[in-house]
């Protein structure tokens, strides 16, 4: 599955480690 993850300074690390999840699981993530 493709997912696409955007967020402003405020959410940056909780993106980037729900992105590492993702990409864990076998996601796509952009």
């Amino acid at each position: 599955m493709r997912i696409a993850i955007g967020a402003d300074h405020g959410g940056y690390r909780l993106k980037q480690q729900i992105t590492e999840f993702l990409i864990a699981q076998g996601h796509q993530v952009q």
